[in-house]
């Protein structure tokens, strides 16, 4: 029994516009941001409350 072929899944960084694609099986990260806005969001956080980096 065949159930389809597994495909990326395409996605767009709601910071950046980017487009990004998962592997396939998985699903888009909630709220779609790519890692690398994830990881300046919580540098720019982390420098608000003082935390020295």
């Amino acid at each position: 029994m065949s159930y389809g072929s597994l495909t990326d899944v395409q996605w767009i960084c709601q910071v950046c516009d980017g487009a990004e694609i998962s592997a396939p099986g998985s699903e888009p990260p909630s709220p779609p941001v790519c890692h690398t806005c994830a990881r300046l969001c919580l540098i720019d956080a982390l420098r608000a409350l003082g935390v020295a980096l």
